[in-house]
């Protein structure tokens, strides 16, 4: 049975249909998105946002060109740091592939800390402070990813690289795989196969 847990900040969901033809198509309302992307803020908002649409296009407008997925240690990803290339091939096949049924994710997010990315670049780090991510797949199983940490570094965009200088994009995303000190040893509401985002991700590496 499929478990399914209320969210405070549930992303917009749209009705889904497959086909044997092709990817899956996604009919219905765009949610709402964020429009001010100069505010970091909004770009993990528009993220969360994508994900509960299955919202390609938009997900893909919010990733950098240098833009690296980090995975967690128990991911199965050996040592592999997937670039934007890499991340988006894992992300149309989650999104448009005709193995999932629905996506949830809410997540809250910290508040925005200058950092350096890489002990030399200019950047904008945001860390999730509460998650809970589902996706339902063939055998009414769901992937669930519960409280990790994800870590997004932001940078304006670089005209070299063809982006707005004026609005912020994902220069990395790394998932920590670790819980909050707060949350460990918490009861779960049902019992719960739980993954880490990296390992969801790797479930779509066709």
């Amino acid at each position: 049975m499929r478990i399914r847990i209320p969210t405070l900040l549930l992303a917009a969901l749209l009705v889904v249909g497959c086909s044997d033809d092709g990817p899956t198509t996604i009919t219905g309302d765009p949610p709402d998105y964020e429009t001010d992307l100069s505010v970091p803020e909004n770009v993990i908002t528009n993220l969360a946002l994508a994900h509960g649409a299955r919202d390609y296009d938009t997900y893909a407008g919010l990733l950098g060109a240098r833009f690296t997925f980090q995975p967690a240690s128990r991911s199965g990803w050996n040592g592999e740091i997937p670039d934007r290339d890499r991340d988006l091939a894992l992300t149309r096949e989650m999104f448009l592939g005709s193995t999932v049924s629905e996506i949830r994710l809410a997540l809250s997010q910290g508040t925005p800390q200058e950092t350096l990315y890489g002990g030399t670049e200019d950047a904008i780090r945001i860390r999730t402070t509460s998650l809970l991510l589902d996706v339902d797949v063939p055998g009414d199983v769901t992937l669930r990813v519960k409280d990790h940490v994800q870590e997004f570094f932001l940078q304006l965009g670089r005209t070299e690289d063809g982006e707005d200088p004026g609005r912020y994009y994902l220069r990395a995303w790394e998932d920590t795989g670790s819980v909050p000190g707060s949350l460990r040893g918490a009861d779960a509401p049902v019992p719960v196969t739980e993954y880490t985002w990296s390992e969801v991700k790797k479930e779509f590496d066709r």
